[in-house]
């Protein structure tokens, strides 16, 4: 009995380190493909203002975390069909690690003139 109680703790610590692991990490610092330490992802920056984003077009390399950051007194919350943030606040940021190639356009689900494109090579 004792060593099927201790086989079952193992097969649960092992369980719940591989969804760990493996579970959609697009918005935490810990992806698919290990633990990279914080100053090894290129980062970059997007403000969110009342009528645009600055850069609007932005161009990264694969492996790069986009932060957006709303500078504007009313909620924001972007949408792609890749990526989802909620409502930001004024100074309130989120991010999103582009891991795949491609042109990514997105915009303000509150104020759909606010537009952006991330291109990631």
């Amino acid at each position: 009995m004792k060593l099927l109680t201790i086989g079952l703790v193992a097969l649960s610590a092992a369980v719940t380190l591989a969804f760990l692991l493996l579970r959609d990490n697009s918005n935490q610092q810990i992806n698919r493909a290990g633990v990279p330490s914080p100053d090894s992802i290129n980062k970059a920056d997007v403000e969110i203002t009342a009528d645009s984003l600055k850069p609007a077009d932005l161009t990264v390399n694969k492996g790069t975390r986009v932060v957006w950051t709303n500078v504007d007194s009313e909620e924001h919350r972007l949408i792609s069909n890749i990526f989802g943030s909620n409502n930001l606040k004024k100074n309130q940021s989120w991010s999103y690690l582009f891991e795949e190639a491609g042109e990514y356009t997105y915009h303000c689900a509150i104020h759909p003139d606010v537009e952006g494109k991330v291109t990631v090579k």
